[in-house]
């Protein structure tokens, strides 16, 4: 399935309307507080916890697959090493995504009747509002993932850090009608007061851990904020096709040992299974009957909620759980 509005992305991402994006980059400065303070860390909760953790319906493991729907912005930063060749190089490759990606993912995932977390930078938002609109339109999470993937939060000052956030955060309601309140940082990167930022704009939760293999609480100032664990690399369909590439059989083996060792310790404390497939990568034909082979498998399984980071959150904060 592909859109007819979606000719000639290549013309339109390479036309001026990236100039908006402009934004100066400058080196934020380092956290002022000591870093045990510091929510970035989520020190607060550096504990061992052996405390009882049940889903809706006493599942061993919730799964989450998470689709990262992000672009560059070369206006605000090139590449190392970039240049116009470089920068068309790599738009070649992510223009993938909405042409064609995208909707074999959205495809895949209606013949399983599953309902992914979709990480949408605000610049593609802007871009293929038709998409984002047709993902949400669909039953799918839609997430914050910063204005664009080459843009790190630990890289801007705390004002154009705020600003490239607001934009986002409109772009995506601008697509779909409604505001994320939850967000994804590009490398799972925070600047000194981005987590601030995003409490005040309305952001519950954040999906940028890999300590941990379920949620738990932090407080933002007086504000609680859900931190949910994120898929490793090992478990991100990037990991498997760009530089090293291993055959998707890899990627399943991967996923699977993973998802078996959390299912056979969740019969004492609920765990929680993340994994990544990028649209302009494990959409690809030669790669997306392994995607398909995984949720079957996770679907297999009775005791295993697929779900969104929302309805996650949602039951966390329901449950009082720390």
């Amino acid at each position: 399935m592909q859109s007819p509005r979606n000719q000639g992305l290549l013309s339109r991402l390479l036309r001026a309307s990236f100039s908006s994006a402009q934004v100066p980059q400058r080196t934020a400065s380092a956290p002022s507080s000591a870093w045990e303070d510091d929510p970035r860390w989520g020190r607060e909760h550096w504990r061992i916890r052996r405390d009882a953790v049940d889903w809706p319906k006493k599942e061993r493991v919730a799964a989450v697959l998470a689709i990262p729907f992000g672009f560059p912005d070369f206006n605000y930063k090139v590449p190392e090493g970039g240049g116009t060749t470089g920068q068309v190089a790599r738009i070649h490759v992510q223009v993938y995504g909405p042409k064609f990606g995208i909707w074999r993912l959205l495809d895949v995932l209606d013949r399983q009747n599953v309902k992914a977390s979709f990480e949408v930078n605000g610049i593609s938002a802007a871009q293929f509002p038709e998409i984002v609109k047709e993902v949400a339109t669909r039953g799918h999470e839609i997430v914050g993932f910063h204005w664009a993937d080459n843009i790190f939060h630990d890289q801007q000052s705390v004002d154009e850090d705020r600003e490239l956030i607001r934009r986002t955060l409109s772009a995506i309601e601008s697509a779909t009608g409604k505001r994320p309140t939850g967000w994804v940082a590009p490398n799972l990167r925070f600047g000194e007061k981005t987590l601030e930022t995003l409490s005040a704009e309305g952001i519950q939760w954040h999906a940028c851990n890999l300590s941990d293999d379920r949620p738990y609480v932090i407080h933002v100032g007086p504000k609680p904020m859900i931190v949910m664990p994120h898929a490793d690399k090992q478990m991100d369909d990037a990991g498997f096709i760009i530089g090293s590439r291993r055959p998707p059989e890899v990627f399943l083996d991967f996923l699977k040992r993973q998802f078996r060792t959390l299912h056979r310790e969740g019969d004492r404390m609920g765990k929680m299974f993340n994994f990544s497939v990028h649209p302009e990568y494990g959409a690809r034909p030669f790669f997306i009957d392994a995607v398909e082979e995984m949720i079957g498998y996770l679907k297999s399984y009775p005791d295993v909620w697929f779900t969104t980071r929302q309805n996650v959150a949602d039951w966390w904060t329901k449950q009082k759980y720390s």
